[in-house]
């Protein structure tokens, strides 16, 4: 097999344990963001920041407090059967020379003629009858069935060529929409309107942004998006920049700065890297389109953060002003719109007129189930061989001290031969 193909081999035990850790956890974020509407839309971007994290990471350091302990499967018992050890029966005090037969020494011919035993004698005995125990010995010569479970091994090389004819044909789709976004680009222009120029100057001041920001200007019917992560621009409809009055492209301007405060032109393409190499997992693509219209309401607020209270109706009314406009339009490849969604319009628009400002308690308790999360979610299962050995460890420290643990004896078997004949070995001497 060629050693490139055999590495994959060995890494995709560890992409597929990444993929359905992250799909739990993305199952854990979308339920926190459905039962707490109040938590800050920046806040929820990081609950998925973790998400993404384990998406990229294919190995995380061991914990107890793993949320996938719960997965592990059970630890195996080590403990030995104990076997008490009954006290001797007959009379209080023996002799110091008495001797006690044991079970195979009472059939042995005792010597005669004042021979002694200097030597080690050897004697061959019939086989002493046992009870029959509850467990079946399997005799060495039959096979040992196992079942299909056992003998079941998973075709990752299959697997192997499966997940990289997906990741390629997925940066085949990205290479095309790049391709569409410089195509893109060429036709827009740089904007000329010194009154335009002006308010995109006062609103960076607002959004306190010292970055450099182009902006452009298309005839083409698209959507006004944010791209470009070291050299951000904003792309504009011209019919839209017409349309619109100062107050209403300062609101569009100022969402659009939030973007680019945000870095959320980065974060989508990091997400864009992790969908493609989980292509194969629904959750992935979820998450990532779960972030993209989270940005959206996160953009909203840092806007509505800065503007006072009565400007919040008036920069939903912008939205709609907008969305009017924009009755067909298509996205920018790979870019970051005003509207990633048209269905998630009214749900912005209601959370504008109702946005208050969110207060400590919910801030301190996003803090903390991000940190429960991160401490959970980015932390492995325990190894069972570890657990095994934490268990091993425990008893031998629970059992050195004997006189709070009853004497315990593993059973033996005795020692027999080929033939299946017991064998006696016999040291004593005869007392002269």
């Amino acid at each position: 097999m060629n050693p490139l193909f055999g590495s994959f081999d060995s890494a995709m035990p560890l992409l597929y344990r990444a993929s359905w850790q992250a799909g739990v956890l993305a199952v854990v974020v979308f339920a926190v963001c459905r039962s707490c509407p109040r938590i800050p839309a920046r806040w929820r971007c990081v609950f998925w920041s973790v998400v993404l994290a384990r998406l990229l990471l294919p190995v995380l350091p061991s914990s107890e407090a793993s949320l996938f302990n719960v997965a592990r499967p059970p630890v195996a018992s080590t403990e030995q059967p104990v076997v008490e050890v009954a006290p001797e029966s007959g009379p209080e005090s023996e002799p110091e020379d008495a001797v006690t037969l044991t079970p195979f020494e009472e059939n042995m011919t005792p010597p005669t003629g004042g021979q002694s035993f200097e030597s080690v004698e050897l004697q061959e005995l019939e086989p002493v009858p046992t009870e029959q125990t509850s467990s079946e010995v399997v005799p060495p010569d039959e096979p040992v069935e196992t079942s299909s479970t056992e003998t079941f091994q998973v075709p990752w090389t299959a697997l192997t060529y499966t997940w990289l004819t997906g990741v390629s044909l997925m940066f085949l789709r990205e290479m095309l929409q790049q391709f569409r976004l410089k195509r893109q680009l060429r036709r827009c222009r740089n904007a000329s309107d010194a009154s335009l120029l002006d308010i995109l100057s006062s609103c960076r001041s607002e959004m306190g942004l010292r970055r450099n920001v182009r902006l452009l200007v298309t005839s083409d019917l698209v959507g006004p998006a944010v791209t470009g992560i070291l050299r951000p621009a904003i792309i504009l409809p011209a019919h839209v920049v017409k349309s619109l009055d100062e107050a209403e492209l300062r609101w569009l301007l100022c969402h659009e700065l939030a973007h680019i405060r945000r870095r959320d032109t980065l974060t989508y393409a990091v997400w864009r890297l992790a969908r493609a190499i989980h292509w194969f997992n629904p959750l992935a693509w979820l998450a990532a389109s779960s972030v993209k219209t989270t940005a959206e309401s996160a953009s909203d607020e840092r806007v509505l953060s800065i503007a006072a209270t009565q400007n919040h109706i008036q920069y939903g009314q912008s939205l709609l002003r907008v969305a009017e406009l924009l009755t067909e339009w298509k996205p920018v490849p790979t870019a970051v719109g005003i509207f990633s969604r048209r269905d998630n319009l009214k749900r912005r628009i209601t959370m504008i007129a109702d946005y208050k400002r969110p207060s400590r308690i919910w801030t301190l308790l996003a803090i903390t189930g991000v940190l429960v999360l991160a401490l959970t979610g980015l932390t492995d299962a325990m190894k069972v061989e570890a657990l095994s050995e934490v268990a091993t460890s425990s008893e031998i420290y629970n059992a050195e001290d004997p006189e709070q643990h009853p004497q315990e004896v593993a059973p033996t078997a005795p020692p027999s031969d080929s033939s299946g004949r017991i064998r006696v070995f016999h040291e004593r001497k005869h007392d002269m």
